[in-house]
This record gives structure tokens, C-alpha cells and sequence, in this order.
């Protein structure tokens, strides 16, 4: 029956949660001496983390109108996202609704496709979206919440009628239905009146593309409901269907039921369907039949069922309730995005977002920190998402590289592709439209280190299986182009693209990529006892690659380079020269190593340009702080980011509508590596954790449960007025494992039987001879009994709870504080001369001893970040420019690039005034293949 099809479906889904989150110690948990618990009443608890969407006409503000303002649900491919409409004075007259699929792409061929650019024939398409209209005409009050623990939407909207309440939902066990809920319950004086706008299903990207074909125009039909061949009681209403023909021959459709009952509630269920071949109405509407026949209430329940088994894979609470808010409502989206059997998670997730610059899955940085708070979240099944795409087009990713190479060998997109994952002439691109030298080639690399996470955070060998033959194609890329010194014998790497700077042969992101790659290979190799003729030549490969090219400590430009005899010297978004650091952490970052102290300069350098810093890399660079030991840093750069660049309802843009999924994922995962992180072949506990009296200036109290690590470790700690009072660890496959935590001496920990080895090194605890299933739990001078051993969620402030949302949180914080001020160049008084290459600093920096000179002498405020926007001479090649001289045909601004969008400036065409980021003004370098620093971007 369909109700043993739900129930044996949730069994599977929620069994490995519940399995692992019962105890944190499996057969052991019923000795007295090791019952860690997790003390969690997860619906309230949750419940403090709620988006909340709140307005009214008496509150000042505009309504809440905007995609990132949007209550949004999700399945992994199917999504909603409910927000206000305002008409043209700003009055606030009803709602909308977006309908989106992350499975619907163009897919468009000759004679109707443009060889060359993905992103005029095979981009995410557009679906369309409910409007919805109220008796009593303008709202004048709304009020939204996305309930985390039950996956649901609730609403209400007042207009001078009266209220009334919406219900909504994307269901989680699409096995049975693959359908949206909608529900609206209105009093008997008001009507709730819903128009269904289909979009037309054409790239974003037409009037860019030279000869655009648009495809046809939607037809929608409207049918009596059947069930099993028979038509369904007239009063249960149609099914409307809008079927979206493709160039090529193909079609997707948009399907949805309207059921008004007796006492006027309205129940809708949408839903996409694909189709490669067949009729993709009668799919949809089979999934909208299914729905009716299942029932609201049923197929709610198993929705909701879904996730509460969900949600107890892992715990994390922080006495900062805006940051802890943050993080449970990204678990909320990831999960919304993406699940195991479902399709990536690319740059918008199942939210179709209206104008976006990027219909497309980008690699050079956006999907893979996607992917990241997966791991340790415990919940590492869902990158099977990723993964499963790679296996599908593997036959893509070898069509990518040159075909004397193909072989053996496969490359990624040098930057943007469809799902196919087929490398065209985007941007970025070599020769042929191939991933070829000098363009970006690490993005397959970067993916396949992902990969082989899933290997060492599971220790499971299929996996390494699975991986092995990409891996390997991979790893022979970059030995076709690598070449050895006759003299020194080092091994180096052509020139390539480091993404969004420039050529560098050497460059650092290959370098440090494929040094982590033959690494994972030859450990592949190993542990599968597989015989593979090329062994010699990656392990000596391995010995041999050049190191990572920088500059000296302490010299212009210190710190870890672009490339060879390319150093940075403009400011710079993407963190792809400092993969040695993070996140490969190929470096040794022990406390007063040279290591360390190249690390350190080479991050200081980079952030402290910054013109070039936007959003996204203040994740990186919180991560980066922890493995330094700097506490403030980790803290200041994360809440910088969520105060100045992440939207009201926790999404991410670059530009208007260029939505960015990727940035709010890996701020989460810096909040993990904050509590739980491993370097240096160690699990370091609480190492980011900065305390503060205040919680707004760092955090008091911290504690989570079962978190994953390398090694196929479970851990668990509790942190309370500054202070570690307990650190748990089981091992689910047997081993060691190096705990470095603060813990106050002498430790005591359980057991102490032979099943277990401890011995402490320089403060760390060793822990060997674990057996399968085994556990350690530690504890400071004096803790013990029960209470030592529970993890609970921090009291946070209830004041700064459901911070998220509409109109979002208010307070914003200063940015974080300065370091001492650089010297002071010679002959920079306080008349402030210019000085060529130096920037004004000034405000938080201090007085004349915080402030440079720049070469055009005005007085611009940079300001100024501990380990975030350093007071550092900028070089003079991006000098930034007066008003008067941005639009000027100064000569000395030659081989600099024009940008049509200025191109009333000036009359030379080696001449730009680029708007750049928040209304500032700079030079553009033009470098072939690249020019991204436009005023769309």
C-alpha cells in the first residue's frame, strides 16, 4: 500500500540518522561511566533559530519584496520561495510565489545551439510563479516563518477584510509524490484569488548570444483530476498544465492542482517534470494525482517525519544566537538544495532567482564550498549529490581535454558549464574550447579532493573504488603538460590561470592541487592493493614538484605568490594562490614554525588589499585564523561577513540578482572548523572558539555533538565561560587519534581498560589501539558524573533570537580592530605628499601615525581590519584614481581595458572606469581571457 511505501521509505532515510545520533557511543552507551547525552528538546530548541518574516504599513519600511526576502522551501530539486508584491507607488497588494527546479536545463542542438558558450544553450531555465490577491485589496501586515524542525512555511496576510494563512511546504518523500504544498485558509469575509504566471523558459543570457533562437512559447491546459483512469468528484477542482516545448524536441512541465473546499480553504499541489523523450504533462500530472490520492495530511506527516530524523545526525549551539541562528538555518537550506539522490546543489539551488547573471554550475570555487559543512556536519551522504554528477559525465569531463590526451585522461570546465559539465568557450577557455594550458585546470582537482574526503572522513575503501579511475585520469592531466629541470630536477607546471588574477606558470593553485592529488592517488593505490604501472612516475612526481613559489617574509611581496615571477599585487577575491594553507593545509602550522609564520604573512598580505576583498573569502580567511592560533580573527572576519554582505533571509549575491549559494554554506563550515578542526594530523577542539564577555565580541559558551572528522571519528565537546569541560571521541572503524584541546590539567579520562591507550604529548592527548566502535571521553581536574558528561544547547539571547529573516538582523558591529600601524614612508608627514603606490588610510586606523599617501593624493578611507584590511601600501599599478582622472585620457593609463559601459569617458580604447563593487571607482586591467572587472560584475 502507499502508506507501507511511506513508512518503509522513512525507515531508510531516517534509520542512519537515528543510528548514529541515539548515543554517542553505540554498544558501550549503557556503562554508567561513558553516557554522554545530548540534552536537546530540538523543536524548541530549533524554534529560537526560526527565519522570521514580519511587516506592517506602521512599520517605515518597504515590504518585503526582494528574493532575499523570500520564506523559501525545498526537496532538492523542486523549491518555493513567498515574498511580497508591491505595486508601482510601493504599496504592498499581495504575494508571489516562485516555482523552481534545479532539474530543468536548455538542452538545445544544432542548428538551434551557439557552439561555443553553454550559457546560451544548455543554462538553468526559469519556471514561473503564483501571484496571489486578497479581498480587501493592500496588505497592510504580513507575517512569515520557516519552521526548521518540520520543513514548513506558515503565513499570514491581513488586509482590511481580514487574515488570512498559508501553509507550505516542498515534500521530502518526492518517492511517493514529487509535489509542493500550498494551503490557504481565509475567514469567510476575504478571498485568497491565486494566478498562475508561467515564465518564458530562455536564457538569461539571449541578448548576448549572436543569433539567439528563443524557444516557443508555453501552452497551458486545464483537465478534470483523474485517479487511476477515473475522474475524481468535480468539486476537488483541475489540474492546470503548462507544457514548455524545447528546441529540441524535448519539454519540461509546470503542473498544479486547486481544491477549494466547502469551508474555503484553497490546497494546491505544483510540481516540474523533465522529460528527454514522452509526454512531460502527463509525467507532471501523474506526480499531482499521486499527491491527491496520498493526501494533505499524510503525505505532511512523512514530510515532516523526514525532517525530524534529519536535523539529530549532529548538534552545534553557540552563545550567539544570530551566529547559531545562521548556522541551523543553513542546514535547513542544504538539505532544501540538495539531497543524496537529487542534483547538485549549483549557484541557486531549487530558487530560481529572475535576471541572474549565472543560470549555471560554476567550478572554480562556487560548488565546491557548497559542499563543505557536509562533512563535518555529519551528514556526508548528501555530497553523493556531487559525486554521483562526476560519474554521470565522465565521459564529458574526458571530452574536455585535447584528444591525444583523452586516453587517459579528464579535465574540468576552466569556469562554468550546464550539467552536462562540458567545457566550452565560456570564459577562461583554451584551445579548441578545451581545458587546455594556459587556462584554469585545477577545478577537477579541487573537485576530487572533495571526493576523497568522503574516503578519509568515512574510511570507507568503496569509495576510494568509486574515485579511483577519475582520480587517476586527474592526476595524468597534469602530468601530459609537466616538465623536469635538466638541472635541478624539479618538476614544474606550464603556465595556467589562477582563478580571476592571471598566468603564472608554477601557479600556486595547480601546484598545491596537484601535489594533494598524487598524494590521494598514490594513498589510493596503496589501500586498494591495486597494480598500477604509473606508480614510479607519480611517486617521483610527487618528490619532485617544484615548491609553492613566493616571496620572501618581510619583502614587498612576502608570502606565497600567484605563480612564478607573478607575485600579488592587487587586491584579489579568490583565495586560489593559498591552497597550500587552506584549504589542502599542506603546511606544517606548528607554534613558531617557519611554516606558520609563511602562512600568516601570506594571508596578513593578501587581506589587507582591499579593493579586491568581497564576501565570500571572509570564510576562507576565518578558517585560515583558526590554524593560527588567532581566535579574534576567526571570529571578526565571520561576523563581518554576516553584518555587511549576508541578506535578510541568510542568502548571498554578487551583484543584484547573481545569486551565490555557495558563500552562506561555507560560512557554516568555518563555524565547524571553530569548534572542531584537523591539522597537522590532529582534531583540534574549541581552536577558533573566541571568548569575550559579550557575546557580540566573541563567545562565552559553545557545544556540539558528534561532529565528523578524519578518521571516521565522532566528537564531542562542551565549553562554558571560556573554559573546555569535556571532550568526547568514538572511532567507528577503530585507529588513533591526536586531541589538542584546552582542557584544564590534570585530565582525567574514561575508560582506562586496555581497549584503550592514552598518553598526553606537549598538552595533546594521544589516543590509540581504538577498536571498532570504541570511545574516550575527556574530562578537566574535577568534572564528573552525569552532568559533566551532557551536551546541552547554550542560553544564547533571547533577545537576538529568529534574527533572520525580514527585515533581518539590525545590529551591525565595527569592522574588526586594527593591527599597529605600518611604518611610515619616507617623506609622508603629516601635510600628507603623495607618495606613489600608497592608499589614504584613515577613521579606525588612527590619526596621521594610521595614515599613507596616495599617488593621486586624495583622501579615500580604507578601513582597516585586523587580518581583514590591513593599513598596507597598495602597489601603485591599481592605484585608486581621482573622479576627475577616472574619465580622463591619461596616458598613463595605458594597457588598461575599455569598458563599454563607460565608454562615454574618455576616447581611448585601452582606457576604463570600471564601477567596482560598492560605487568605487578603479582601473581595470584587460587580460586575455579575462575581464571580469565590469560594471555587471
Amino acid at each position: 500500500s502507499i502508506m507501507d511505501t511511506v513508512i518503509s521509505r522513512l525507515c531508510a532515510i531516517a534509520l542512519p540518522y537515528m543510528v548514529v545520533s541515539s548515543t554517542l557511543f553505540g554498544a558501550d552507551a549503557s556503562r554508567d561511566d561513558l553516557s554522554v547525552s545530548l540534552d536537546v528538546d530540538w523543536e524548541v530548541f530549533l524554534a529560537r533559530s526560526d527565519p522570521v518574516f514580519t511587516w506592517s504599513v506602521n512599520d517605515g519600511i518597504p515590504p518585503p519584496v526582494n528574493w532575499y526576502d523570500s520564506a523559501f522551501t525545498g526537496n532538492g530539486m523542486l523549491g518555493l520561495m513567498a515574498r511580497a508584491t508591491a505595486n508601482d507607488e510601493g504599496v504592498a497588494d499581495g504575494l508571489r510565489i516562485d516555482v523552481g527546479s534545479s532539474g530543468i536545463w536548455d538542452d538545445r542542438i544544432a542548428p538551434f545551439h551557439n557552439e561555443s558558450n553553454f550559457a546560451c544553450d544548455r543554462p538553468r531555465l526559469p519556471i514561473g510563479i503564483f501571484l496571489v490577491h486578497f479581498t480587501g485589496g493592500a496588505l497592510t501586515a504580513l507575517n512569515m516563518r520557516i519552521h526548521l524542525w518540520d520543513g514548513v512555511v506558515t503565513g499570514n496576510f491581513t488586509t482590511s477584510s481580514g487574515t488570512c494563512t498559508l501553509q507550505m511546504f516542498s515534500s521530502s518523500v518526492y518517492g511517493i509524490a514529487d509535489v509542493s504544498g500550498l494551503r490557504f485558509e481565509c475567514p469567510s469575509s476575504m478571498e485568497a484569488t491565486v494566478t498562475w504566471v508561467p515564465h518564458l523558459a530562455n536564457s538569461t543570457w539571449a541578448p548576448r548570444c549572436p543569433g539567439y533562437k528563443y524557444n516557443p512559447a508555453p501552452v497551458t491546459t486545464v483537465s478534470p483530476m483523474k485517479l487511476d483512469g477515473k475522474h475524481i468528484d468535480v468539486g476537488l477542482g483541475n489540474i492546470t498544465t503548462t507544457v514548455q516545448a524545447h528546441l529540441r524536441g524535448t519539454s519540461h512541465a509546470t503542473a498544479f492542482s486547486t481544491n477549494t473546499s466547502q469551508s474555503g480553504v484553497v490546497t494546491m499541489y505544483v510540481t516540474v517534470a523533465n522529460t528527454s523523450a514522452g509526454d512531460a504533462g502527463a509525467a507532471a500530472r501523474l506526480q499531482i494525482e499521486q499527491a491527491l490520492a496520498h493526501g494533505w495530511e499524510p503525505t505532511l506527516a512523512a514530510h515532516t517525519a523526514w525532517w525530524h530524523a534529519y536535523y539529530p545526525a549532529s548538534f552545534l549551539s553557540v552563545s550567539n544566537s544570530v551566529i547559531e541562528a545562521f548556522y541551523w538555518i543553513n542546514m535547513y537550506k542544504l538539505a532544501s538544495a540538495t539531497r543524496p539522490d537529487r542534483t547538485v546543489y549549483d549557484l541557486m539551488g531549487p530558487w530560481y532567482i529572475e535576471g541572474t547573471a549565472w543560470p549555471d554550475l560554476h567550478w572554480d570555487l562556487n560548488v565546491q564550498l557548497t559542499y563543505w559543512p557536509f562533512f563535518t556536519a555529519n551528514r556526508i551522504e548528501f555530497v553523493q549529490s556531487l559525486t554521483s554528477l562526476m560519474t554521470a559525465t565522465t565521459d564529458k569531463l574526458i571530452g574536455n581535454v585535447m584528444p591525444e590526451f583523452q586516453h587517459d585522461s579528464a579535465a574540468g570546465p576552466s569556469g562554468a558549464s550546464s550539467l552536462e559539465c562540458e567545457e566550452t568557450c565560456y570564459w577562461n577557455y583554451g584551445t579548441d574550447c578545451l581545458t587546455t594550458p594556459p587556462t584554469v585546470t585545477g577545478n577537477l582537482a579541487w573537485i576530487m579532493q572533495l571526493w576523497y574526503d568522503v574516503y578519509r572522513f568515512t574510511q570507507d575503501s568503496a569509495v576510494l573504488t568509486e574515485l579511483y579511475p577519475l582520480l587517476r585520469r586527474t592526476v595524468n592531466f597534469y602530468v601530459h603538460y609537466q616538465t623536469t629541470n635538466a638541472t635541478t630536477g624539479k618538476v614544474h607546471l606550464p603556465p595556467t590561470f589562477s582563478p580571476e588574477y592571471s598566468t603564472a606558470a608554477d601557479c600556486n593553485y595547480d601546484n598545491a592541487l596537484f601535489r594533494y592529488a598524487l598524494t590521494s592517488l598514490i594513498a589510493t593505490i596503496d589501500v586498494l592493493n591495486v597494480t598500477d604501472p604509473q606508480l614510479p612516475v607519480y611517486e617521483s612526481t610527487l618528490r619532485n614538484l617544484t615548491p609553492p613559489p613566493q616571496g620572501p617574509l618581510g619583502s614587498k611581496y612576502p608570502g606565497f605568490w600567484i605563480g612564478e615571477d607573478v607575485p600579488l599585487t592587487h587586491g584579489h577575491r579568490h583565495f586560489s594562490h593559498l591552497f597550500a594553507v587552506f584549504p589542502l593545509k599542506q603546511l606544517d602550522f606548528t607554534a613558531g614554525g617557519s611554516d606558520l609564520a609563511l602562512a600568516e604573512a601570506s594571508v596578513d598580505y593578501w587581506l589587507g588589499m582591499t579593493d579586491g576583498l568581497t564576501g565570500f573569502c571572509r570564510t576562507a580567511a576565518s578558517s585560515m585564523n583558526v590554524l593560527f592560533g588567532r581566535r579574534q580573527a576567526a571570529f571578526t572576519n565571520l561576523t563581518y561577513l554576516l553584518d555587511s554582505y549576508i541578506l535578510p533571509n541568510t542568502f548571498y549575491h554578487e551583484g543584484e540578482n547573481g545569486e551565490c549559494g555557495e558563500t552562506p554554506p561555507a560560512a557554516s563550515s568555518a563555524v565547524q572548523d571553530w569548534m572542531l578542526m584537523e591539522w597537522n594530523g590532529e582534531l583540534h577542539v574549541f581552536a577558533g572558539v573566541h571568548d569575550a564577555s559579550s557575546d557580540d565580541a566573541g563567545l562565552s559558551d559553545a557545544s556540539f555533538y558528534n561532529l565528523r572528522a578524519p578518521g571516521a571519528m565522532l566528537v564531542s565537546g562542551t565549553r562554558a565561560n571560556g573554559t573546555t569541560t569535556m571532550v568526547a571521541l568514538t572511532s567507528e572503524r577503530g585507529g588513533s587519534a591526536t586531541i589538542v584541546a584546552d582542557l584544564m590539567p590534570p585530565v582525567t579520562w574514561q575508560p582506562r581498560n586496555a581497549n584503550v591507550s592514552v598518553r598526553t604529548r606537549d598538552g595533546a592527548l594521544m589516543v590509540t589501539d581504538l577498536a571498532p566502535g570504541a570511545s574516550v571521553v575527556f574530562l578537566p581536574a574535577g568534572a564528573s558524573g552525569p552532568d559533566a558528561l551532557a551536551v546541552r544547547p547554550s542560553r544564547g539571547n533571547a533577545s537576538a533570537f529568529n534574527a533572520w529573516g525580514y527585515p533581518g538582523p539590525t545590529a551591525k558591529r565595527p569592522p574588526p580592530p586594527c593591527p599597529p600601524a605600518p611604518p611610515r614612508p619616507q617623506g609622508c608627514t603629516g601635510g600628507m605628499p603623495t607618495v606613489p603606490g600608497y592608499a589614504c588610510l584613515s577613521g579606525t586606523c588612527g590619526d596621521d601615525d594610521g595614515r599613507v599617501c596616495t599617488q593621486c593624493g586624495t583622501d579615500l578611507c580604507y578601513p582597516t581590519v585586523r587580518n581583514a584590511s590591513l593599513c598596507a601600501p597598495l602597489p601603485a599599478a591599481t592605484a585608486v584614481r581621482t573622479a576627475a582622472e577616472r574619465c580622463s585620457a591619461n596616458p598613463a593609463c595605458h594597457g588598461f581595458a575599455m569598458d563599454p559601459a563607460w565608454s562615454a569617458c574618455g576616447a581611448h580604447a585601452d582606457q576604463v572606469c570600471a564601477k567596482f563593487f560598492a560605487q568605487s571607482v578603479r582601473w581595470a586591467p584587460a587580460q586575455g581571457g579575462w575581464n571580469a572587472w565590469s560594471k555587471a560584475t
